[in-house]
């Protein structure tokens, strides 16, 4: 009977980690950097409030969620919000929204007659 151990370059391995972690660390700055610039990028633009009716949910990530929305006048447009999980409307809702360049900052149900 033989026994063999297998002898490991505890240096090498803990390189490769550092390494790894490293370009993880590189990854995960890059990706919240993106993402913090494309947040802010609306900060700039005017801020509206109009009667819109919701069309539909077109996508929904984790930290995005996109929307078709029409307003009196008939004009659509697709607006996101940064929370999609805190989100209280859904398809066929009308009220007041606030949104600020392509992002949706609230919006207010209302009980009135539904648009055209």
């Amino acid at each position: 009977m033989t026994i063999r151990f297998n002898t490991y370059d505890y240096d090498a391995l803990f390189g490769a980690f550092t390494t790894f972690f490293i370009i993880m660390a590189g990854f995960a700055i890059l990706v919240w950097t993106i993402f913090y610039f494309i947040k802010k990028s609306d900060k700039n633009k005017p801020v509206f409030a109009t009667r819109a009716k919701i069309l539909e949910k077109i996508t929904d990530t984790l930290f995005v969620g996109w929307y078709l929305v029409e307003f009196e006048n008939g004009e659509r447009l697709k607006l996101r919000t940064f929370e999609p999980r805190k989100v209280f409307f859904s398809a066929g809702d009308i009220g007041i929204l606030r949104y600020q360049g392509i992002t949706i900052l609230s919006f207010q149900k209302e009980n009135r007659p539904p648009m055209r």
